[in-house]
């Protein structure tokens, strides 16, 4: 899936992903008035990522609704101590995105689109697609989600620092930079240790599950200078690990980027009409972190 996702390939999509954004604004401000409040998370941080990776999976657009549910508990099957009446509504919202999978590989018809490709290329059965379909959904989803209502929020409360950004389109890719180190959308990662490891005068026995908080690593005084504060023209702001590091790095992070300076330049031409609304509810999974609503009142 690499050249999918390549700095090259993904760049391609900041056009289409601002279409995107503009559109689906321009839906969501349809029929209000001044005064009402909107779901800026449902209405607008959610359906971004989900059309970008439709369109990116060659899905059609009317499972939207549905692919945005199963992501939820895709992302929601990483965590533990998860209630009981949750964990059986993740197996059974997994289990009908397999089924529905499944059927539109047996119906998929030869495209330029990533499931076409990969059946192209061979050596792939419907199982191995299915697995790669369901992380695709899972990381691409929720994540980017969670940064575009973590920059919405940001931006809505400091109308200066949209205004800076409107001024300076260039300190953009600082500002995501800035926003997936303060506000990582998976939290924290847990690693096995393949050998003794000597770690600041502790030993960390091979087999030991190390649990990595991310977002702590991302505020560590000894690599950022006023690590809590929000600064878009920091010079190593990509020293962050919200895409880890190695093997491990994440292979979607440029189309997160991609998506988040898209998206949220888009935001920030219309941001005078909203303005806070009230509290705004958290998701309570741990490991993908973010948002459940943000509600904006139309000025």
């Amino acid at each position: 899936m690499a050249r999918t996702f390549s700095a090259r390939a993904v760049a391609g999509w900041s056009e289409a992903t601002e279409r995107i954004a503009a559109g689906l604004l321009d839906d969501l401000l349809a029929g209000t008035r001044r005064g009402d409040t909107v779901d800026l998370v449902a209405g607008w941080a959610a359906q971004v990522p989900v059309r970008v990776v439709s369109a990116i999976l060659g899905l059609p657009l009317d499972t939207a609704p549905e692919l945005r549910r199963w992501a939820d508990s895709a992302a929601a099957a990483l965590d533990t101590g998860v209630p009981w009446e949750r964990f059986a509504e993740i197996e059974a919202d997994l289990a009908e995105m397999q089924r529905w999978l499944r059927g539109r590989l047996a119906e998929r018809q030869p495209g330029d689109d990533l499931l076409s490709r990969l059946t192209a290329q061979g050596g792939l059965d419907d199982d191995a697609l299915v697995v790669l379909v369901t992380f695709l959904v899972a990381a691409g989803i929720e994540t980017t989600t969670h940064l575009l209502s973590a920059g919405a929020e940001t931006l809505v409360a400091q109308p200066g620092l949209a205004a800076a950004l409107r001024a300076e389109p260039d300190l953009w890719t600082g500002a995501v930079e800035e926003l997936l180190r303060l506000e990582p959308p998976v939290a924290r990662a847990a690693r096995r240790a393949t050998r003794d490891v000597e770690m600041r005068g502790h030993t960390v026995a091979r087999g030991t599950l190390v649990l990595v908080h991310l977002a702590a690593a991302n505020r560590d005084p000894a690599v950022f200078a006023e690590p809590a504060a929000f600064d878009p023209a920091r010079p190593n702001a990509r020293a962050h690990l919200s895409f880890s590091l190695g093997a491990h790095h994440c292979l979607g992070a440029g189309l997160a980027r991609v998506e988040g300076r898209a998206g949220l330049r888009v935001l920030a031409e219309r941001l005078a009409a909203f303005a806070p609304a009230g509290p705004v509810p958290w998701r309570t999974t741990q490991l993908v972190r973010g948002r459940a609503a943000l509600p904006l009142r139309l000025r």
